[in-house]
């Protein structure tokens, strides 16, 4: 198996640059002339591991944090209400 190749730091942020680039490219011919900056990220990677924030990552209306300027009309729940530990759902069903 091969690795990447180590660069220095410029060579890496032009090549971060020049992605970048492909990925509004990419992100324009998918939402349209409309995009939504719901939710990002910087200098972590963790946000691969779980799916359901890809997808809603990908939505109009984000991840409806609290934080989060949402389009006027657009509904606005308490972010996370959904959301159950494993043990509070029999706390939740009464």
């Amino acid at each position: 198996m091969s690795t990447p190749p180590i660069v220095p730091h410029r060579e890496w942020e032009a090549a971060r640059e020049a992605l970048l680039v492909k990925e509004k490219e990419l992100t324009r011919a998918r939402d349209g002339e409309r995009i939504f900056r719901t939710y990002f990220i910087n200098n972590r990677g963790d946000e691969a591991m779980g799916s359901t924030w890809s997808y809603l990552d990908l939505t109009a209306l984000g991840r409806q944090e609290e934080w989060e300027d949402s389009p006027e009309g657009s509904p606005q729940t308490p972010p996370y209400q959904w959301w159950h530990l494993h043990d509070e759902y029999e706390k939740a069903a009464t």
